[in-house]
Parts: structure tokens; sequence; C-alpha cells
């Protein structure tokens, strides 16, 4: 069960508004950085699978998405180029997750 901080905030293992910490953070995306280190030496697709959502999209702009298969052939064709290549997490911040919907009037 959640708890509300003094914030208002919900707090609690399994609830969508549960803040999570550095370390959780970081394993999420450990594997997506160790898919981008030297990625034609690895399975690339199943990094990426452990790092997101089936229905997961990267992208560059608002229209210009690519499924987590395509970023998976990117990856690979990067390693083509770059045999070497090599990222590295220098750092994780974990900051609050807030939605916020905007709207405009439209002239008639």
């Amino acid at each position: 069960m959640a708890r509300i901080d003094q914030q208002g905030s919900a707090k609690g293992v399994g609830d969508p508004a549960h803040t999570i910490t550095k370390e959780e953070a970081r394993a999420i995306v450990t594997p997506l950085y160790e898919a981008l280190n030297e990625p034609l030496k690895k399975d690339v697709s199943a990094l990426l699978a452990q790092a997101t959502n089936p229905d997961y999209r990267s992208c560059s702009t608002l229209t210009d998405c690519r499924s987590r298969e395509a970023l998976a052939e990117a990856f690979k064709a990067m390693g083509k180029m770059v045999p070497n290549l090599r990222w590295t997490i220098q750092d994780v911040w974990v900051l609050p997750i807030t939605s916020k919907i905007g709207w405009a009037r439209l002239p008639k």
C-alpha cells in the first residue's frame, strides 16, 4: 500500500508513483549502455529488451521515431563504423515524475 509523504507524493513499491533510487535507476539503464558498447559482439536486441518496454520508441523529433528493433539495428550499424565504441554511465539523476497537460484555445 502506498503512503503519502509530506510533499504529497505517493510512495510504495509497485505503486506507479513510487520514486526509484539511483541504484534502481542505474540497474534499469545499464543494459542500454551495454547494448551501445561494442554492439557487434552482443545480443543488442536482448539487452534493449531488458531496459525498455516492448512498445518502446526512440524519437529524435516528434514524428521521427524508431521501434526497439530498429534501434537495435542502428546500434549495430554504429558498431560497424566504430568497432571499439564505448559509453559509460557518468551519473544517474532520479527526478520526480509529474504530469502536466498543455492546451491552447484555437480561434473559431
